[in-house]
């Protein structure tokens, strides 16, 4: 007998809510990538959408604005009181993607709002390991700043699923 995690219907019904739900988010997404805070703010306000609601990848608007490097956007996300430690389904956080494009204002936010520098991803990288790969100094040097003495110590040792540590840790 299926049990209801087993149950084809749930999970049929499950699988139709969540391409509802992607297909409302969008518009959303693709406003906050372009940058266009008002198309995105119309967006979430006319189908009643929570500002952390995640789309297909488990990005939220937090997420692409970061990605894309649109203050706008992350700013607009943060008013309406977006998660800054949300993940995707990568385990990823909005500092995650500013840090590996090298946004250092959109860093600099999501740190003063309370975003976790020490959060790794599911390849176990964390903002530095991004920022540092990418060449990123300022935000490596931002990201640095924000960091207590213990969490260097043991973040710049740390090597990611690649065995790789950041630049700054050889």
């Amino acid at each position: 007998m299926l049990n209801d995690a087993d149950d084809p219907m749930d999970a049929l019904l499950e699988s139709e809510a969540r391409a509802e739900a992607d297909d409302k988010m969008r518009p959303v997404l693709l406003a906050a990538e372009a940058g266009d805070v008002v198309a995105m703010s119309a967006a979430l306000d006319s189908c009643s959408i929570q500002v952390d609601t995640q789309g297909e990848d488990g990005d939220t608007a937090l997420h692409i604005g970061c990605l894309y490097g649109q203050l706008a956007i992350v700013q607009e996300c943060v008013r309406r009181g977006a998660d800054v430690k949300a993940k995707d389904e990568d385990n990823s956080t909005p500092l995650h993607d500013a840090s590996a494009g090298g946004h250092y204002d959109i860093a600099k936010l999501l740190l003063e709002q309370g975003a976790q520098v020490t959060a790794r991803d599911a390849d176990g990288d964390s903002p530095l390991h991004l920022a540092s790969n990418g060449g990123h100094a300022a935000v490596v040097q931002l990201l640095m700043s924000s960091m207590s003495e213990q969490q260097k110590k043991v973040l710049l040792g740390l090597p990611n699923g690649e065995g790789k540590v950041s630049l700054l840790g050889l």
